[in-house]
């Protein structure tokens, strides 16, 4: 896998939903080599933070798309670029979902974790596999609204479903468990939930984890899960951000 650090040109940055921006860029050597799953680390120019990882939400031809929710300085600055401005890019960076081509895909998807989904949905349309997905969010605000069909659940019922996104899954799961395959992305305690309630239907299940990290290639050591048997820790940016939920424990 090549990875480039480059500045790329601004195509689009704007406001998708509450505190949630759509970043595209236009980015070929990234765009050429990303498979779904992977992600970025991006860093605002004229800035001191580290870089921040954001998911690689899709690909068209020379353009590299990223959603991102704002929730410290580091994600507001990227907010505030302008189109035709440039942003340093480091990617694409670590491992992303393997498909199985003979089961049906469920997307589990909470908050911002539906930020890989609409790169991995073109691969699996690419690829003739059936998917459904579900999206759980705070409420009607945070709707992340575009042509992929979804199932939503919200917190306070504003919008689908009133409850969780694995309670939504529950309620609606008629599945021949051996004939599907999750991927699941969202806050750790959702992927806590998914690799509990799918371990236990015995469903082959891939959770797109996030951490925070500085280098992205697995020198600093600083985005540590621990492994499922104890025995150590595996790397988010290097080993996963996608891992197998049998490889991974969360305390």
């Amino acid at each position: 896998m090549s990875v480039v650090i480059k500045d790329f040109r601004i195509i689009a940055n704007k406001r998708v939903s509450e505190n949630i921006y759509q970043l595209i860029v236009c980015a070929p050597e990234i765009a050429n080599s990303a498979k779904p799953g992977q992600f970025c680390n991006l860093l605002p120019k004229n800035e001191v933070f580290l870089r921040r990882p954001f998911s690689i939400s899709d690909v068209e031809n020379e353009n590299v798309t990223f959603l991102y929710e704002i929730v410290g300085i580091g994600t507001e600055a990227i907010s505030k670029l302008m189109v035709n401005q440039t942003i340093s890019i480091e990617g694409p960076l670590g491992n992303g979902f393997f498909i199985d081509e003979q089961k049906v895909a469920i997307l589990v998807a909470g908050g911002i974790g539906y930020a890989p989904f609409p790169f991995l949905i073109k691969a699996l349309n690419t690829k003739n596999v059936n998917y459904k997905l579900y999206h759980g969010v705070r409420n009607s605000k945070f709707l992340i609204k575009d042509e992929n069909p979804k199932e939503i659940s919200s917190d306070d019922g504003s919008v689908g479903f009133r409850g969780n996104v694995l309670e939504l899954i529950e309620k609606e799961n008629n599945w021949e468990h051996d004939s599907i395959k999750v991927y699941s992305c969202g806050p750790t305690q959702m992927l806590k939930a998914s690799k509990e309630y799918f371990e236990k239907l015995n469903i082959d299940t891939e959770l797109s984890t996030e951490s925070r990290m500085a280098c992205g290639i697995g020198i600093c050591q600083g985005c540590p899960v621990e492994k499922a048997d104890s025995s150590g820790f595996l790397l988010v940016c290097k080993d996963g951000p996608v891992f197998n939920s049998k490889a991974i424990r969360f305390s």
